[in-house]
């Protein structure tokens, strides 16, 4: 795997399955350093709920459940040669979405 491109595409096939027991159901790139995985289903969130009439209730209570597969995502990378950073979020539950962008990216 020489390309980054590659390196998150196995993250993406592989390594989710193992940690999630599937794969992810979106991969998308901008070709310039950004990808941006999608899971509609994040085992991690399948059990939480927002509270009702609470805005951003939602993102504040699932951050910390956020916090460690970013960085396992962020870890699997750098053991494979590709630096990043890693920025999680979800908009509705059990739906995730990982921002990742390789060092000396352009958005």
């Amino acid at each position: 795997m020489s390309e980054p491109i590659e390196v998150v595409k196995f993250v993406c096939k592989d390594v989710w399955t193992l940690l999630f027991r599937k794969q992810c159901d979106n991969l998308k790139t901008n070709h310039r350093g950004v990808y941006v995985i999608t899971d509609n289903t994040f085992k991690p969130l399948s059990r939480m709920s927002a509270e009702r009439g609470v805005p951003g209730s939602v993102l504040v209570s699932a951050q910390p459940f956020l916090c460690f597969p970013s960085g396992v995502i962020r870890g699997a990378l750098a053991g494979l040669g590709v630096s990043v950073t890693v920025q999680a979020d979800t908009t509705g539950l059990p739906g995730a979405t990982f921002q990742i962008k390789t060092v000396g990216a352009k958005p």
